[in-house]
């Protein structure tokens, strides 16, 4: 691949992400991918009058991270560029997990494209990052939502290096003498998608399939391309309040749906209330699905860490 920044235009082409003249909200870690992507959108914003605006997050985790930050910083004042960065604030490592610290990076880049009233934020999500995603649901057991892995574009969301593979990363990292930062923590497998990146697909890469990562990048294009489908053809049984609050439906209605569709439709619900379908297992939805199957009369209840389902006679009540 040699030409990144023309092959990320094509792929804008191809799925619409962003309009020249928008205002793009970067989140740039300091890492590789997202120093070749802030390089890149560099170029682009003088190409097609983008306003850029970078957002980092520094969690304070680690010797380094304000080395990391005042990598940041300094690419952006070199450019000219606005940079956002969320730091000093109180986080105990020990309560903290991969799905907190996500939560925090998105809630604070949804604040700064709000605060510029920016049109677009952009991650630096790699073929790599898709590929060891696909087999992190694969591993807990996710339905097609999950095994569809990490989009192109999710509502405001936009990931254009999704193409682009990390060997192709570096080499344009070294070919433009970008500086960049190396997390150590992504060294360490007690995270499982660093043990995913580090021993499993090396091992597959070895002994299964030297092509591995873009064969997995293509299943998870094949999955999404029907899931969309699944999610046009579906027909919508249930009531959402105002609030979006709840979700109430007949348990009877549900029943005469197909097992796939029984399945297809609670996630869906689900993602309705809470935005995410994280921590939501197979065997979470196989709980919900016999509780609305059951044919005892009285009321049940089952309750989840951010979801409870009430049962009474032929109605289902889902709360977040």
């Amino acid at each position: 691949m040699k030409n990144l920044v023309k092959y990320v235009q094509n792929t804008n082409s191809r799925h619409n992400l962003w309009k020249k003249g928008e205002g793009i909200i970067l989140g740039v870690s300091g890492g590789a991918d997202s120093m070749t992507l802030f390089h890149i959108f560099s170029i682009l914003a003088k190409k097609e009058n983008l306003k850029l605006i970078v957002a980092h997050v520094n969690y304070g985790f680690r010797e380094d991270s304000y080395k990391d930050e005042k990598i940041v910083r300094d690419f952006a004042k070199k450019h000219n560029i606005p940079c956002e960065v969320l730091s000093n604030f109180k986080l105990d490592k020990k309560d903290c997990n991969e799905n907190k610290w996500r939560q925090i990076r998105f809630d604070f880049f949804s604040q700064i494209k709000e605060k510029y009233q920016a049109d677009k934020i952009v991650l630096a999500h790699t073929k790599n990052d898709q590929s060891e995603t696909l087999l992190l649901h694969l591993l807990r057991g996710s339905g097609l939502n999950g095994l569809s892995a990490i989009r192109y574009k999710r509502n405001n969301i936009i990931r254009p290096l999704l193409d682009i593979s990390r060997e192709d990363i570096l080499k344009y990292i070294k070919e433009n003498n970008i500086s960049f930062a190396i997390d150590s923590s992504n060294m360490n497998t007690k995270f499982l998608r660093n043990k995913i990146r580090l021993e499993l697909l090396p091992y597959l890469k070895k002994n299964y399939n030297e092509n591995i990562i873009n064969t997995l990048s293509q299943a998870t294009k094949n999955i999404a391309d029907d899931y969309n489908y699944l999610t046009d053809q579906q027909e919508i049984f249930w009531k959402i309040n105002d609030e979006k609050t709840e979700i109430s439906f007949s348990a009877q209605k549900f029943s005469k749906k197909h097992i796939s569709e029984q399945k297809f439709s609670l996630r869906t619900m689900i993602f309705e209330l809470l935005g995410h379908l994280q921590n939501i297992e197979s065997g979470t939805i196989e709980e919900i699905r016999l509780l609305t199957l059951s044919s005892k009369n009285k009321s049940q209840v089952m309750q989840f860490k951010n979801l409870k389902i009430v049962r009474k006679g032929d109605i289902i009540t889902m709360f977040k």
